[in-house]
């Protein structure tokens, strides 16, 4: 059996009673504002490399969302993830896309790239090589 502790904050402890809930409220921002915080950056195939990245105005490549990726990290001064969303089509790589060490995450601060939704995603390339060092989708 569990055993419930009962703190009594009665009203002749007004200031204790009200320090215990700004406590609490201040848990429960810092809590929601973590969870809400993350960056998102959009990628569409009919957005535009000069665009922020937002849902309304995606960037057009991969590449254009890996740069804004890596100039979040290096702004980032909290834990929060840091994903790159692809709208539905299919994405034609004509030069590498390559992942290195400094663009991936940790387990607090991920680095997701994802599909939005149910939406489907092609990634696919123009040229094949047989030559493995020509790949044009790498992860190092």
């Amino acid at each position: 059996m569990g055993m419930t502790r009962i703190i009594d904050f009665g009203s002749n402890q007004y200031g204790c009673r009200r320090a215990f809930f700004n406590v609490i409220l201040l848990v429960l921002t810092l809590h929601a504002s973590a969870l809400g915080e993350q960056t998102t950056f959009y990628v569409a195939v009919d957005g535009n490399d000069a665009n922020p990245g937002t849902l309304a105005k995606p960037f057009g490549t991969l590449g254009r969302a890996r740069e804004a990726l890596r100039q979040e990290k290096l702004k980032q001064s909290s834990v929060q993830p840091l994903r790159v969303v692809l709208r539905k089509g299919k994405y034609f790589l004509d030069k590498a896309f390559v992942l290195g060490e400094e663009d991936g995450g940790t387990r607090d601060s991920p680095i997701i790239y994802e599909n939005y939704k149910n939406e489907t995603v092609v990634i696919s390339c123009l040229l094949y090589t047989s030559d493995a060092a020509d790949d044009l989708l790498s992860v190092d």
